[in-house]
């Protein structure tokens, strides 16, 4: 993981998986779970690939990393699970292997959003595996890899291309002891890093594709928990999130409750919270 350097950043981007999928990336859980890499688990006779698909077929749509938590509850006994968990993410990094990258959407917002902050000293926090970002910045011609640029792009959760998946769940997660290999801080590839003083100290803070969701609370906690305080060393900030459909506004919101410590209201009067709906509405 690389380190952030020592100057403040105009803007600060979290990139989720929904970045991708606005791309017309093929990239969520539900479109593993629907694939023939997910399939082989299933032939395999691998437990956990079961108990997911079953858990879609009540649902029509999962999020595996909460499903990890539900599942070690039930499943102290199981002395499989390490090696079905093994295969689960060996299966999740062939099958993101073989999305094409190089057919999204060139019209869609996520560009546009790289655009409007082309100028701008610009911290990319990535916590998708796919390389979607460096595509796009071959595109838009950023030269984020470039050592002189001011773009600086950290990859989270690491990356197919150096084969250091960070796959799992969060420090809170209530497993049992025996199967602390699903906790995110365990991977070998894991390394603590701490961006809440860049997201604070920016005038623009971005959040594309993010759910906010539980597994990835331990990001995000501090910054929240500042810019909901008021504070003379802090300016207003721009906090723009990008979000798909109604149902993703509120599921977004409830993150933002819990992050808060239920002060929403003093995160919209110290700052410019803006949501952006991103699903085409039917005419």
């Amino acid at each position: 993981m690389e380190e952030l350097p020592g100057y403040d950043f105009e803007a600060v981007i979290i990139i989720g998986n929904g970045f991708d999928l606005s791309l017309g990336l093929k990239t969520s859980y539900n479109d593993f779970v629907e694939s023939n890499y997910f399939e082989s688990l299933l032939k395999a006779d691998n437990s956990l690939a079961k108990y997911l698909n079953a858990r879609h077929s009540l649902h029509n749509w999962i999020d595996i990393e909460n499903e990890l938590k539900k599942y070690s509850k039930g499943q102290s006994n199981d002395d499989r699970f390490l090696e079905d968990f093994k295969a689960l993410s060996n299966a999740l990094k062939d099958f993101l292997n073989k999305v094409n990258l190089s057919e999204f959407d060139h019209e869609q917002p996520a560009i546009k959003t790289f655009q409007s902050i082309k100028d701008m000293p610009t911290l990319i926090i990535d916590f998708n595996y796919t390389d979607t970002v460096s595509k796009i910045s071959d595109f838009l011609d950023l030269k984020i890899s470039d050592v002189d640029s001011h773009f600086h792009h950290l990859k989270i959760h690491g990356t197919l291309e150096n084969d250091d998946l960070i796959f799992g769940v969060e420090d809170k997660a209530d497993i049992i002891p025996k199967h602390i290999f699903l906790k995110k801080s365990v991977n070998k590839s894991f390394q603590p890093i701490d961006f809440s003083k860049e997201i604070l100290n920016s005038s623009n803070f971005i959040i594309f594709g993010h759910s906010l969701g539980e597994t990835d609370h331990m990001y995000f906690e501090d910054y929240f928990k500042h810019a909901s305080i008021p504070s003379e060393t802090r300016g207003y900030q721009n906090i723009v999130i990008y979000h798909y459909g109604e149902e993703s506004y509120y599921d977004l919101f409830a993150q933002l409750d819990k992050l808060t410590q239920k002060k929403i209201t003093k995160l919209k009067q110290l700052n410019n919270l803006v949501f952006t709906n991103t699903k085409k509405r039917s005419k």
